[in-house]
């Protein structure tokens, strides 16, 4: 298995918790770690586009999913977004805003 395919199902991981707890009713908030900045700095960018790939394809999947709009899920990104848009693409930026902004 190819790492851009293990991240892909990690992502896919990733979505079957989420609606799992969210889906139960004393869930009211979880807190779910993407990447941290050194990653993005630190790592070459050979090892992080894979992962950011992932996640981008997870986010589109979310902004269409009407798991998220029936639960009103808010998507929120945190931490020092200023310091990840250095080194982030403007893709996944723009992927990023939309879904915090259609959730």
């Amino acid at each position: 298995m190819t790492y851009a395919n293990a991240y892909r199902l990690a992502a896919a991981k990733v979505d079957v918790v989420v609606k799992f707890l969210l889906g139960q009713d004393k869930v009211k908030s979880i807190v779910v770690y993407g990447l941290s900045y050194d990653n993005l700095d630190c790592r070459d960018s050979s090892e992080i586009s894979p992962i950011l790939e992932a996640q981008k394809e997870r986010y589109l999947i979310w902004l269409s999913d009407p798991f998220f709009l029936q639960n009103r899920v808010r998507v929120i990104f945190h931490g020092d977004l200023r310091l990840m848009f250095e080194k982030l693409p403007p893709s996944y930026i723009e992927t990023m805003r939309e879904l915090e902004e259609k959730t």
